[in-house]
């Protein structure tokens, strides 16, 4: 679902020769993907209409977060704390990542969420529509925000967010994006610059970004 909505958006924004290819594999996915994954998604009722085990598990945890979300729905329970709970058997996650930080930290700490990743998709985005930028640079933006579209939706079906193994090259991606911007903007102050100020311009944004890596300077006492 995640790589399906990442591909339908970039087919959407970016590539519209993307959408006959979705829509074709939609059409005749049952053929080309593995047979565990067509009993994975065939096998979530059986024959009686009933949700699987692993289904239904999930089902009977999120309606029990809900319960513990109304408990304490401003703050939440405190970071991290689910998985000493075991509130529905053995299972340490709630296997919906906007539950969990809901049940966690309570509707404060979803705004927060939400916001973070709200302008890590604009980062992306932004540079995508910008103009200025060049076609690797737009290209880098593009993927961000589709990075972020199947992030978004995978996290509805588990936690895709605490592990760094999964999220630590989102944060490299998106400083590359917002360090794109930053490129982009220096090049156009640089070519809207008088042709006397062209080679200072290079010169000040180097000297300014040698200053912040080194942070400020030690002070002496007399």
């Amino acid at each position: 679902m995640a790589v399906l909505a990442a591909v339908a958006f970039i087919g959407f924004v970016g590539n519209r020769k993307l959408l006959p290819v979705l829509a074709v594999f939609l059409l005749t996915w049952q053929l080309i993907v593995p047979n565990a994954v067509k009993e994975r998604v065939f096998m979530t009722e059986n024959s009686n209409g009933e949700l699987e085990p692993s289904a239904g598990d999930r089902v009977t945890i999120w309606e029990n977060a809900m319960e513990i979300i109304k408990g304490n729905p401003v703050i939440g329970t405190g970071f991290d704390t689910y998985k000493f709970m075991h509130a529905v058997g053995p299972y340490e996650d709630t296997h919906n990542y906007y539950v969990k930080v809901m049940l966690e930290t309570g509707i404060v700490g979803m705004m927060i969420f939400l916001a973070i990743v709200s302008q890590m998709f604009r980062a992306g985005f932004a540079l995508y529509r910008n103009p200025q930028a060049d076609e690797f640079l737009r290209g880098v933006g593009l993927g961000v925000a589709a990075l972020l579209v199947a992030a978004i939706v995978g996290n509805f079906f588990g936690d895709r967010w605490s592990y760094i193994e999964e999220t630590g090259f989102t944060w490299v991606f998106v400083a590359m994006a917002l360090r794109g911007t930053m490129l982009t903007q220096e090049q156009a102050a640089i070519a809207e610059a008088p042709e006397s100020d062209a080679l200072a311009l290079p010169l000040a944004y180097m000297e300014r970004s040698a200053k912040s890596s080194m942070g400020p300077a030690p002070t002496t006492s007399r």
